[in-house]
């Protein structure tokens, strides 16, 4: 085709009807390069064609495959038509060659020969003037010079350098229909379309008939048109999980699942696109939004290969940008954005726009601790595991420290929680861990407990120290036993300790604070999160280590 229009100084659009043209006016009996081995094809022939031979298209053997050579199960065969293979060559058009090999010279020579019936178009009003978004009513006549029929085809609209003007719908003609519009082509061929596609600026714009297989293409005179630009809107939304678009301020926890959506619309108001069902009403905005955080950039778009480096991004075909997946930390935002237009724009700039405050609140986090034993001997080591979870889909997990507790005493000094960012592959949320490795014996010793025990000797111990008490009050009244007072005196003190020791010493208390019997005693351990700037505290379920 490059060749073709080298050859004809012009685009040939729709390449078909010319090919379709030619290979009418063939003659295949003449032009069978499979009779040119032995005498050549005619000289004149654009198409060579090709009439022995098939595709081959292989199968795999079984009776489930269909229409496939082999029918038994195992190897393989190829696709068959009855009893031949499919898709074999034959005279003219065939599904295995085509049209046949072609002879490009020939090809290039008799390409504007083809037989097409000459037509005209024509193409009104005479200007266009006003705004661009205005909606403008394009008609004409397309006449045919002779014969019968109705022409068929399609209209496009273009300015006279042969650009398509903007989203300007075609007149698709088709049985005397034009299906993309409202209009009808009448028996005269006429043609019209309502549109508000027309972009901004002053230019001539012409009606191109692209023709079909028996009328031939043509153009239309220039209309002159001159639009100016529209005013331009920016209104900042906050998408939330249903794709529901809020301007209102928004309160959201941290990590979140949220975007932020900028839309140029029309002086009005109006975005170029129905958000409800995706249909561009009029011409699209073009160039570029920058979002603002209180007035500094929000550098949440990427700068070529480097992530959140800049607060600017360009406007899709439908006149919006998005921000996603936006994570703003704690704290509350005050969204604003500018627009920037292209010089080709068919909109003006504007660098005000609503304020969207988005309200970040910390992530919540639940926090559980785990031990490498649930049982030890006494002094030996565990390894304390605390994971910090939350619902974040942030980059960011959680930071800050996990304090190791034994009941209310802390363990050795707070670890740090490494985070881990969320996993967009797997979808699991955001989370840090942190561990501390402790032997149990360096744990808090327990209070003793001056409270009596409850055998046979404590109790014989305490009689025996009250008998001496009051043994020790008689020796003070009675004169002759002053010699003995200070032995009997020694002998209290005696007993009394010995029934103090006995009370201490028929049980014990463990070393984290718990009592129990000398055959063992457990630990109930739990793990504090600190929180950090965007993630809240939160304490662990106690999990209890047997020591004994």
């Amino acid at each position: 085709m490059a060749l073709v229009n080298q050859k004809t100084g012009q685009r040939q659009g729709n390449a078909n009807i010319t090919l379709y043209s030619l290979a009418k006016s063939e003659s295949f009996a003449s032009c069978n390069s499979t009779a040119g081995l032995s005498g050549g094809s005619a000289s004149t022939c654009v198409f060579n064609d090709i009439t022995k031979g098939n595709i081959s298209v292989p199968c795999a053997g079984g009776s489930t495959t269909l229409n496939c050579s082999k029918t038994t199960t195992g190897g393989f065969g190829v696709l068959v038509s009855g009893s031949s293979p499919a898709f074999a060559a034959g005279t003219g058009y065939d599904l295995a060659t085509g049209l046949g090999s072609v002879n490009v010279a020939n090809l290039i020579n008799k390409w504007s020969t083809p037989g097409l019936i000459s037509t005209s178009v024509t193409l009104s009003p005479s200007s266009v003037s006003g705004t661009v978004g205005t909606a403008v009513t394009l008609s004409g006549t397309v006449t045919k010079s002779s014969g019968s029929g109705t022409p068929g085809g399609v209209v496009v609209f273009e300015n006279t350098s042969q650009i398509p003007a903007g989203n300007v719908p075609t007149a698709n003609i088709q049985n005397g229909n034009i299906t993309a519009d409202p209009a009808t082509l009448t028996a005269s061929g006429t043609y019209s379309v309502n549109t508000r596609f027309l972009p901004a600026g002053t230019y001539s714009l012409i009606a191109h008939y692209g023709g079909d297989p028996v009328f031939a293409p043509s153009d239309s005179a220039p209309i002159s048109v001159s639009l100016t630009k529209q005013a331009s809107t920016v209104l900042v939304s906050f998408v939330n999980a249903s794709g529901n678009l809020l301007t209102g301020s928004q309160t959201v926890a941290y990590g979140s699942n949220y975007d932020l959506r900028v839309d140029v619309g029309n002086a009005s108001g109006t975005p170029c696109q129905t958000v409800s069902t995706g249909a561009v009403n009029f011409i699209c905005p073009t160039g570029s939004v920058t979002l603002s955080d209180n007035g500094s950039p929000l550098k949440d778009f990427p700068n070529a290969q480097t992530a959140n480096a800049s607060g600017t991004s360009r406007l899709n075909d439908r006149g919006f940008t998005e921000d996603q997946p936006i994570q703003l930390n704690v704290g509350s935002h005050p969204i604003t954005a500018s627009y920037t237009a292209d010089t080709t724009s068919s909109y003006n700039s504007n660098f005000n726009s609503n304020t969207l405050t988005v309200i970040i609140t910390q992530a919540v986090t639940t926090t559980s601790v785990t031990s490498s034993a649930a049982s030890v001997a006494s002094g030996g080591n565990v390894t304390l595991t605390a994971t910090v979870s939350s619902s974040s889909n942030s980059a960011a997990g959680p930071s800050g420290t996990v304090q190791f507790m034994n009941g209310t005493t802390n363990l050795g000094a707070a670890a740090t929680c490494t985070p881990t960012a969320f996993n967009l592959s797997t979808g699991a949320s955001a989370f840090c861990t942190a561990t501390l490795t402790t032997a149990l014996a360096s744990l808090p010793p327990g209070i003793i407990s001056a409270r009596p025990r409850s055998t046979p000797f404590v109790l014989l111990a305490w009689i025996a120290a009250a008998l001496a008490m009051f043994s020790l009050v008689l020796t003070t009244t009675v004169a002759a036993w002053r010699r003995h007072q200070y032995a009997y005196a020694g002998l209290a003190l005696f007993l009394i300790a010995a029934a103090a020791l006995a009370g201490c010493g028929s049980s014990s208390t463990s070393a984290g604070g718990s009592t129990g019997s000398n055959t063992g005693s457990s630990r109930s351990i739990t793990a504090k999160y600190s929180g950090d700037t965007n993630y809240a505290a939160s304490t662990s379920a106690a999990l209890t280590v047997s020591v004994h």
